[in-house]
């Protein structure tokens, strides 16, 4: 294998006096010419139009690819610009002959920047685009952006698995973004690679300072991964992250902060991902303001970040191709393209122009992954526990992992399984208790363990059954046998109501619950509440179709409350095929024709009984109710970003 440089381009680009005049020289190349040039280059007008470009490259993760799409025009005409402005005379013939002898080597070149103006950092160099070849430099070529600094690191060398640790921010207030669903899909794309314990993947949810602070001194990590906002302030001319403060609003942590607290890990993580929007964005006024280049610049060896917003869906392709090639121990320019290709899997998307890498220095591997040495008595730990997770035999389970955990704390997934394994047992011992004051005729303490059981695992055992039965038995008024049913219609309701008579004594008063037509609620099978909400309100989780004496007499489809005694039969698809603005605050119910100013999506699919994204499809955005547990499945009307 030949040397990484042998395959290197450099070009550093530097402004002149004249304005829009920049001179190019290639500083390294693989066919030993070092020309230079002159480049005519109105960067400026260049970002006037970048709004619009961004615009574009976002809407073309919703609507499919066309004949002459005009987002795509957009983008080569501004790539095109800036290769024809980047390439000319003698530069030019440089690159092509560099491109030449890299394959001639089975390689790829490798094209690094190094910009000297702040306008030019701010441009987006990943659009380059050769029309002679009709190809995209950044999907052909590695492409990187060279940050300068007095030292560089040597490659870590790390033994598998390599720690990274997910940092999740959804401030109150902000746009929101399926975080759950993205966490789910990244850790069922990576699951082979954990599985074999090349990587460790560890959240930590609603990250705020000193909870970063606290995991980066309590453990070793190797990368740091965000998903959340970003934002480049103006007026302060500097990047920053959107973080989540003691009351659950929003806090920005300018980037040169977020260096700092780095600092504090041992070793300092050598990669950083930013899953955010503006993340690599660049000041015209000073050549390193943006968050991805700070942290460069302050020591970080590599940060993938993104230059415009992105969807949530091609956020988390990026992050699934990036680190199966960076498990692969490709090198981190390699593991960003892997990441490109990765997004492109969506017919009709632009969004993989919208990564950009910084590096420290000129070393393309922050760390490097030394062969897995299995220990023998680890493996057979590791077996043993999951022979008997198979067999639903938990206290094996941790008894083994406890052992294999003491020798190797980072052993594959065993802490995960751990976990799991823990979780059944309290699960198990749980319900052991609640049956045994269900017994007692404790009907409120049992009650409250279900409930406890249920929060949990939704599904766990009959525990469902069991405490709807003890909630019948609690309530004072359990035996009345009122039965009014209220039914909802897409026009006029009809309302009818039946009285029987009371099994243990007779009542002339109908229960305590007024309901009028078309009422909507806010339900909780964890408690006994029911509150009576607007339909237009996000919190309305359904439509009353009928309040009746027991479970039994709900549909099989329905959701059900018990309310003093009575049971609610709800419909949770009563959403279906309505369309909901997600930009306002709270989230608003609207007529599907409307056009509203940012964010519509309309209902396509409710699931009940899990918290699953990947039940939505490729182009649907997941929407999670935590409490209830069920997904709605969400079609974009306009793009969904962060």
């Amino acid at each position: 294998m030949i040397s990484e440089m042998a395959c290197t381009i450099q070009i550093k680009i530097e402004a002149n006096s004249g304005g829009d005049q920049y001179t190019t020289r290639v500083l390294h190349s693989p066919v030993g010419a070092e020309p230079s040039a002159t480049m005519q280059l109105d960067a400026y007008q260049l970002l006037e139009k970048q709004p619009y470009l961004e615009a574009a490259v976002l809407a073309s993760s919703v609507t499919g690819r066309r004949v002459a799409d005009p987002g795509e025009q957009a983008l080569q005409d501004v790539g095109g610009h800036l290769f024809r402005a980047l390439f000319t005379g003698a530069v030019l013939e440089t690159y092509r002959a560099s491109v030449a002898a890299a394959q001639d080597h089975n390689e790829q070149l490798r094209v690094e920047l190094r910009l000297g103006a702040p306008e030019l950092a701010a441009l987006p160099w990943e659009a380059l685009w050769d029309q002679d070849t009709k190809n995209y430099v950044c999907l052909t070529a590695p492409l990187v952006r060279h940050v300068p600094a007095p030292y560089t690191c040597e490659p870590l060398k790390v033994t598998p698995p390599l720690r990274i640790l997910g940092l999740v921010a959804t401030p109150r207030g902000m746009s929101s973004l399926a975080v759950s669903a993205e966490q789910q899909r990244l850790e069922k794309a990576l699951e082979p690679l954990t599985a074999r314990g090349l990587l460790h993947f560890e959240w930590l949810q609603e990250a705020g300072w000193a909870g970063v602070q606290e995991k980066l001194l309590s453990d070793e990590w190797h990368v740091l991964h965000f998903i959340g906002h970003g934002h480049y302030d103006v007026t302060n001319d500097e990047g920053s992250i959107a973080w989540v403060d003691a009351d659950g609003g929003a806090v920005p942590i300018p980037a040169t902060r977020l260096a700092c607290l780095l600092s504090e890990a041992r070793p300092t993580p050598r990669l950083v991902v930013l899953n955010s929007c503006s993340s690599g964005a660049e000041s015209t006024r000073d050549l390193f303001s943006g968050t991805a280049a700070v942290l460069a610049r302050s020591g970080v060896s590599a940060v993938a970040a993104m230059q415009f917003r992105i969807s949530d869906t091609a956020a988390t392709s990026f992050a699934a191709g990036f680190y199966t090639a960076i498990a692969r121990n490709r090198t981190v320019e390699n593991a960003v393209r892997s990441g490109r290709i990765a997004i492109m899997g969506a017919q009709g998307t632009l969004e993989w122009v919208t990564p950009v890498l910084y590096l420290r220095g000129g070393n393309s591997r922050p760390f490097i992954l030394e062969p897995q040495q299995e220990e023998p008595v680890n493996e057979q730990l590791y077996a043993a526990a999951r022979t008997a997770l198979d067999d639903h035999d938990y206290e094996t389970v941790t008894h083994k992992l406890d052992q294999l955990l003491v020798s190797n704390p980072h052993y594959r997934d065993a802490a995960a399984l751990r976990r799991a394994a823990a979780e059944e047992l309290d699960l198990a011992h749980k319900y052991q208790q609640a049956i045994g004051a269900q017994e007692g005729r404790a009907w409120s303490a049992a009650a409250d363990l279900y409930g406890e059981i249920l929060a949990t695992k939704p599904d766990y055992r009959d525990a469902a059954a069991r405490r709807r039965e003890c909630l019948e038995h609690k309530s004072p008024s359990t035996n009345i046998r009122w039965k009014r049913v209220l039914m909802i219609g897409t026009g006029a309701a009809v309302a009818a109501m039946a009285i029987a008579a009371a099994a243990i004594y007779i009542s002339t008063q109908p229960p305590p619950i007024d309901w009028s037509d078309g009422d909507c609620a806010t339900l909780s099978r964890f408690t006994d509440q029911i509150v009576k909400v607007p339909c237009y309100n996000a919190e309305a989780d359904a439509k009353i179709k009928a309040v009746v004496s027991g479970p039994e007499k709900c549909s099989p489809d329905d959701g059900t409350s018990s309310v003093t005694g009575w049971v609610l039969c709800w419909d949770i698809n009563w959403r279906h095929e309505t369309c909901w603005d997600r930009a306002k605050h709270p989230v608003k119910q609207i007529p599907c024709t409307t056009k509203p100013d940012d964010l519509l999506f309309k209902v396509v699919s409710i699931h009940p009984d899990t918290l699953d994204g990947t039940k939505c499809g490729p182009r649907e955005e997941p929407s999670f109710n935590e409490v209830e547990k069920f997904v709605v499945c969400l079609e974009p009307l306009q793009a969904l970003s962060r």
